[in-house]
């Protein structure tokens, strides 16, 4: 269930990664959308072959993945993947500190874990993190001293760059464990 949905996001719907560095769509993908997916020409997958310089990351959030149980329309992008996306799993338990949007999430543990999936399955890319951040409830009438004491969001960004630390780490040290 995890791996399908990281190959319909990083494979095909936000990054197109595996036609960059394979040629086509996951194989997960060419199952469950057959005829839906272009095909590419040898000279297409020729041109897309590492043509890139580096991935540009924007990462704010992560959910957790469950195998679809509940009837979506058949065009949902995640009832193709056979997948639903869970911010509260059973009995309370929540993925990450919840931020001031109903959608963002505070899990920088993920950003590791994508960051190795990147460099595990493309070959280590430079990885450039575009975007990153979160939100919080401000009060505008705030005086300005008290906005720049801002311990959330400093507590926010040290555990996300100790995550990446980690994954570069990761990468660092695989080849002295394998």
């Amino acid at each position: 269930c995890c791996k399908r949905h990281l190959d319909f996001q990083l494979g095909w719907y936000f990054l197109h990664l595996d036609p960059i560095y394979f040629g086509d769509y996951p194989k997960s993908m060419r199952e469950r959308l057959g005829d839906r997916l272009p095909k590419f020409s040898q000279q297409e997958r020729e041109l897309l072959k590492d043509s890139l310089d580096f991935i540009g990351l924007n990462h704010y959030t992560s959910k957790f993945v469950g195998h679809a149980t509940n009837s979506l329309e058949e065009n949902d992008f995640y009832k193709i993947q056979d997948v639903e996306i869970i911010a509260e799993w059973g009995g309370g338990k929540v993925i990450g500190q919840k931020a001031a949007s109903s959608w963002l999430y505070m899990v920088p543990w993920e950003i590791r874990k994508v960051l190795n999936h990147i460099a595990e399955r493309y070959g280590n890319p430079p990885v450039y993190i575009t975007e990153n951040g979160m939100d919080d409830e401000d009060e505008d009438t705030s005086p300005l001293h008290e906005m720049l004491d801002d311990k959330l969001r400093v507590s926010y960004f040290k555990a996300y760059l100790a995550s990446i630390h980690q994954a570069i780490l990761w990468v660092l040290l695989q080849p002295v464990f394998l």
